[in-house]
């Protein structure tokens, strides 16, 4: 790397964002990093992106610094960059780093692990991404893996557009995870494939179609449905859409978007749509081992879920 770089913590209490400072392109390609699924947020990204496309990045307080094993693991894979923007992951010891090159545009992005629980998620990952990419269909896809090592998961970037309803769960993407379910290889007791962790801040829009990533828990012995009822029960419980009348008309009558996703992840899977309320209390199940021990936001999904347990299986509000 040229010169010294300075990077400014955001929010600066907890740094969870580490971004350059400048040059001004340097600082305008790092703020996607982030990537929005709110109204509020998608306003503050934008924000972010005017303020840093007029060079108003340097006026923030550089004091931030990239963790030196951050570096260090990079180098050791011989991975070249002139500026970099890093995220810490929810989970400890565990980063993402937009690498930014010559022309400061992304060149790829870095996901790093530094303890074993993470190294092995990584692993899996990428294998999880091989397996998908033979089985996804278009305009679906995971994304490429452009390297592999302990610890680090070099992934291609990815143009994404902004969605203001990201809560949404297009048609064609649910048909895609429909057809996914049924990857060769899964089953056991009436088990499929699943991504796992299928929701919206997951889901990237690009001009060709969709990415989806975060595959370190896909899974080949999920109950049927797993995945549909993940995207609804996430955006419900997190972004607060769709709402309990949309998803319980959607899910009983077939009424609206929700009605939609499930027709046609149905399609995908080869199963009928009224045997997704038949696996809700198995997902349930399944969703909470899941999110045992995880964050106090991710804990609340599983209060939103048994909330909802009832109206979904009883078609009640």
């Amino acid at each position: 790397m040229r010169g010294k770089t300075r990077w400014a913590p955001i929010p600066p209490a907890s740094s969870r964002w580490l971004l350059p400072t400048t040059p001004r392109r340097a600082a305008t390609n790092s703020v996607h990093i982030y990537h929005p699924v709110t109204i509020k947020g998608l306003l503050g990204w934008e924000a972010a992106r005017a303020v840093a496309s007029v060079g108003g990045f340097r006026l923030l307080p550089g004091r931030g610094a990239v963790p030196a094993e951050v570096t260090e693991l990079l180098r050791a894979n011989g991975l070249a960059y002139r500026s970099l923007a890093v995220a810490r992951a929810n989970h400890p010891s565990r980063f993402l780093a937009l690498l930014l090159g010559e022309s400061l545009a992304c060149t790829g992005v870095a996901k790093m692990a530094f303890d074993d629980k993470g190294r092995h998620a990584l692993a899996r990952e990428a294998q999880a991404i091989e397996a998908a990419t033979a089985v996804l269909p278009a305009p679906v896809r995971p994304p490429l893996v452009r390297a592999a090592a302990d610890g680090l998961l070099l992934l291609e970037p990815v143009a994404w557009l902004p969605r203001i309803t990201s809560w949404r769960l297009p048609g064609e993407v649910a048909y895609g995870l429909g057809v996914y379910s049924r990857m060769k290889g899964a089953g056991g007791q009436g088990a499929t494939a699943a991504h796992g962790d299928f929701a919206p801040w997951n889901l990237l829009r690009t001009e060709g179609g969709w990415v989806l990533l975060d595959w370190e828990h896909a899974s080949e012995s999920k109950p049927p449905f797993f995945d549909l009822w993940h995207y609804f029960m996430q955006a419900h419980s997190l972004l607060g859409r769709p709402n309990a009348r949309a998803l319980v008309d959607g899910v009983r009558k077939g009424d609206g978007w929700v009605g939609i996703a499930l027709a046609q992840y149905a399609r995908g899977s080869q199963r009928s749509p009224a045997e997704a309320v038949d696996y809700f209390d198995d997902y349930i199940r399944a969703s909470a081992e899941q999110l045992a021990g995880r964050s106090q936001r991710e804990q609340h999904g599983l209060t939103a879920r048994t909330e909802l347990q009832r109206q979904i299986t009883r078609g009640q509000e």
